[in-house]
């Protein structure tokens, strides 16, 4: 790993495009060809309510009008931001 000027930004121009990538699989933004960035309506709820892309990913591919109640809770409790809440008294401090 070189500090130099175009190591560093190879790798900064890799991370932006992958960051890009998994958005636009997400359906939360579209890249167009002239690499032009615009939010779709899923980027723009996670935005909005601070919801994690993976959670709005998970609730576009899952949620459907025909599921049942346990199977609701099931994507429901699939979502990231539950993965930082502490169940127990102190558990906050051990998730830090």
């Amino acid at each position: 790993e070189s500090t130099e000027y175009s190591d560093v930004n190879e790798f900064l121009s890799g991370l932006v495009e992958n960051t890009l990538a998994e958005l636009e699989d997400a359906r939360c933004l579209e890249v167009g060809d002239d690499d032009t960035v615009a939010p779709l309506t899923l980027g723009r709820v996670a935005a909005y309510y601070y919801l994690q892309y993976t959670t709005v990913a998970l609730f576009s591919t899952n949620l459907t009008d025909e599921l049942d109640l346990e199977s609701l809770l099931h994507v429901l409790c699939g979502s990231a931001e539950y993965d930082e809440l502490p169940v127990r008294h102190n558990e906050d401090r051990l998730n830090a």
